[in-house]
């Protein structure tokens, strides 16, 4: 069975890593790397993250970390955007075949996610990718996965965590340039190629306070989506039915975004506003600017062309399951 390496997230997280970690130790897999990659915490994290390394190295397995540097209290940074250079710099250090990803305060809850997903990625090799189901600490409910097709699922479904899957490891250069942390990272996964669903629910996932969820106002939470969408629009890597189906899933965030445009130019979102410029397909910055008719032009044929790929994505979605069903 191939190598599997487990990529860890974590930034003040010191009551919830050591079970996270255990909840890596226990798969059932032949060979498991650990890379823990850590946000410049100040809980005493990193000297737990230490302690837990030295004492598993000591028991055979091959565990390593680093530490991120925190930027200065008056410089304004976007949470994912260092997300995703600790998962882009993990990715680069890894030498399993396979990768997963876990935040340091979530769970694997199925000891067989591991040896499952390469036992099968291993027999299939046309296959990049294994996504199975998962569930919110303390809730009953369980997200179930259905992948009928990797760029139906992905300009369908509402949310699938990345630790929900088990994939190839790839090229870093491949992922986007500022989003590869959670809904980024999936996007670069699917478009590798093809995915199998696992029904079995494997991951625990704790949503708290501090999240990027929880703490951010609903505004910067679709200024984010608008960006996601703008660096898949700029894929230097595209594929055009991921990028058909990316607007189709997005749709429903920039409908909301444009209602609410009037939002973004307040200045804490003025950060936000300054990245999305450096790039083209400046969607925030467009939809901020409600001055002119060239503006408002693009704007309504912008929304007009996404509602366009969600209907006819959400076609294509139901007439696949017909298919899969009959």
């Amino acid at each position: 069975m191939s190598k599997i390496t487990a990529i860890v997230i974590s930034y003040n997280e010191k009551n919830y890593i050591r079970r996270a970690i255990d909840s890596i130790t226990s798969q059932s897999a032949d060979e498991i790397e650990i890379i823990i990659g850590d946000d410049g915490s100040s809980d005493g994290s990193i000297e737990l993250i230490s302690q837990i390394e030295s004492q598993l190295t000591d028991s055979g397995i091959s565990v390593s970390h680093f530490v991120m540097q925190r930027p200065k209290p008056s410089e304004k940074t976007v949470p994912s955007f260092r997300v995703s250079s600790i998962i882009k710099k993990a990715l680069s250090m890894a030498t399993g075949e396979y990768c997963a990803i876990l935040s340091a305060d979530d769970v694997f809850c199925d000891n067989s996610k591991f040896s499952d997903a390469v036992s099968f990625l291993d027999a299939h090799k046309d296959y990049s990718s294994y996504v199975s189901g998962f569930r919110y600490t303390n809730s009953p409910e369980e997200h179930i996965p259905e992948v009928i097709n990797t760029f139906l699922f992905w300009g369908h479904f509402d949310y699938y965590h990345i630790s929900c899957f088990v994939f190839r490891k790839f090229d870093p250069e491949l992922l986007l340039d500022r989003f590869s942390d959670d809904t980024g990272l999936v996007y670069t996964i699917l478009k590798q190629g093809k995915c199998k669903d696992d029904s079995k629910v494997t991951f625990e996932y704790t949503q708290r306070d501090e999240s990027i969820m929880h703490s951010s106002t609903q505004c910067e939470l679709l200024i984010i989506e608008a960006m996601i969408l703008q660096d898949v629009l700029n894929d230097k890597s595209p594929r055009f039915g991921f990028r058909f189906a990316t607007k189709s899933r997005e749709f429903g965030h920039i409908r909301d975004l444009y209602a609410n445009r009037h939002l973004i130019k307040d200045g804490r979102y003025s950060h936000y506003l300054e990245d999305s410029g450096k790039y083209s397909n400046n969607i925030a910055g467009r939809l901020a600017d409600t001055t002119g008719i060239n503006n408002r032009l693009w704007s309504w044929l912008f929304y007009l062309g996404m509602a366009f790929d969600h209907y006819v994505i959400s076609v294509l979605w139901r007439i696949a399951r017909i298919f899969r069903k009959s």
